[in-house]
């Protein structure tokens, strides 16, 4: 059978289904808002952010634990180093990451 007849009864056979629907699916993960990250970090922190910036490291998420500081967590430009940034704006390159 030529490949547009089998194609035909496949379709027919699955509701006209061929299970690749030109649409994406899947929704990109939305982009946090800068200001919403840096919202609540200390000045100290806020300065060397702006500095890696500078060396494109990104501001990737910040860590909310209770009843402690913020802590903002930054990955090179090639997102194979990832780093946290202290309150006294230092950085912490131990900092483990799940996954």
């Amino acid at each position: 059978m030529p490949l547009t007849v089998r194609r035909t009864v496949f379709m027919r056979r699955n509701g006209g289904n061929t299970g690749v629907s030109g649409k994406e699916r899947r929704k990109p993960k939305p982009t946090p808002d800068a200001a919403v990250l840096r919202q609540g970090l200390t000045p100290e922190q806020l300065r060397t952010l702006e500095q890696l910036e500078h060396f494109q490291w990104t501001l990737e998420f910040v860590r909310r634990p209770l009843f402690q500081d913020p802590m903002p967590v930054l990955f090179d430009r090639e997102r194979k180093r990832c780093v946290a940034l202290l309150p006294d704006g230092s950085l912490d390159e131990t900092v483990k990451l799940r996954g």
